[in-house]
């Protein structure tokens, strides 16, 4: 009953500490809401200005993309990584990510950059983005070039931007074109070599977001520049939104933990596991066993040892069970006496060492057997003789 009733307050406590806890630490946060010049561009994002819808188009035409939360310096130790998309970063760069991009572009990658903000210095060039025109928002195809065949509209923002390069180093390659489509005074669509590599750059992110993906030949725009790319698996970076920080801190599991923590901390999740864990808790503690050996609870004697003796004394004087008695006590006595080879002689030597008569322990077990066989005997004379074997076995026991 106490078990049942500790339970429930526990129970009744944890719900509380839920409905207190929700109370004090939920509040409606102030998220900031999301425009075309600000939407988060990342490819786990679903909403309008997300990159989600691109991100499983290419997944299922059969294309290997992959989602790359680490540091950009860490591309080199992922040989299968051929080309990296850079969509609207809002984290800024370190100078080792720089280092290391500008290497594995070098030897062999393909870096396609889709923002309007960017202001890089890679490959001893100088990327600016500039406002583009309004009236560029729909601009024509330049030249005819494998990323711009069966392109003949694009649907462009009004935050669309110009692609300048600067001081871009050349090598011999046919086809490459320095500007692929927009007006006079700039482009939104550049592509040059470095080393080995390429890079591709587009001032407009709208072409590949889930909003825009899906207007004119948006598409097939963002098709071409998956195709020119090599073989391989194609990256997205997701580090520099947010996701894999922490696991890039912690490794192991702790880093796993970590990344899930960051990934769900926007919703309700953490607050929900968090208080299934809390009511989980709660009924193991009620449901719960004993970690260490079972103890009985203690329990109190009922009768005491005299009390034990007076209730059969009692029993055996109603019964009549006199005769019972004292052959029990007369055998027990006589026992004690004999040896154990069954003749029946008393043992001088430790009734000597005892200081006992044999006239005096013959008397008394003669009492004992005649009135064991039939012989009355009233209660005083019974007390009497009792109290005297008594006192003979205590002497013969302080021999021993």
């Amino acid at each position: 009953m106490k078990r049942a009733v500790t339970n429930s307050l526990v129970f009744i406590a944890v719900m509380v500490a839920i409905i207190a806890l929700n109370l004090v630490f939920y509040t409606e946060s102030p998220t900031e809401e999301e425009y075309e010049w600000n939407g988060r561009r990342s490819t786990y994002s679903a909403r309008l200005y997300g990159t989600r819808a691109f991100y499983i188009l290419l997944r299922d035409l059969g294309y290997h993309v992959t989602q790359f939360e680490e540091p950009l310096d860490q591309l080199r130790e992922h040989a299968d990584i051929k080309a990296l998309f850079i969509i609207a970063p809002p984290l800024p760069f370190s100078v080792e990510e720089f280092s290391g991009l500008e290497e594995w572009i070098h030897a062999g990658g393909h870096l396609v950059i889709i923002d309007r903000k960017t202001d890089w210095i890679i490959a001893n060039a100088t990327i600016h983005l500039s406002t583009y025109p309004k009236q560029w928002r729909r601009p024509h195809i330049l030249q005819p070039t494998p990323l711009t065949a069966g392109v003949k509209k694009v649907q462009l923002t009004e935050f669309a931007q110009g692609v300048k390069v600067e001081n871009a180093p050349v090598t011999e390659h046919i086809g490459d074109q320095g500007r692929q489509m927009g007006d006079q005074g700039g482009s939104v669509l550049t592509d040059f070599r470095y080393g080995q590599g390429r890079i591709v750059l587009l001032g407009e992110p709208y072409i590949v977001a889930n909003n825009g993906i899906g207007l004119l030949d948006n598409v097939v725009l963002a098709s071409n520049i998956v195709r020119s790319l090599p073989d391989g698996v194609i990256a997205f970076d997701e580090y520099h939104h947010g996701y894999g920080l922490a696991s890039s801190a912690q490794g192991g599991i702790v880093g796993v933990f970590l990344s899930l923590y960051a990934y769900f901390k926007p919703t309700p999740v953490i607050w929900i596991v968090g208080q299934l864990c809390l009511i989980a808790g709660a009924w193991l503690y009620s449901r719960g066993r004993r970690f260490t050996r079972p103890v009985r609870l203690p329990e109190e004697k009922r009768r005491r040892s005299l009390e034990f003796v007076a209730s059969m004394a009692n029993l055996a004087q109603e019964q009549g069970l006199r005769s019972l008695v004292l052959e029990n006590i007369h055998r027990s006595l006589k026992r004690r006496l004999t040896p154990s080879d069954g003749s029946g002689i008393l043992m001088r030597a430790p009734l000597s060492r005892a200081g006992i008569d044999q006239r005096e322990i013959h008397q008394t077990l003669l009492i004992g057997e005649t009135s064991a066989n039939g012989n009355t005997m009233s209660d005083h004379e019974l007390i009497a003789w009792v109290k005297k074997v008594r006192e003979l076995e205590a002497r013969l026991g302080r021999m021993k």
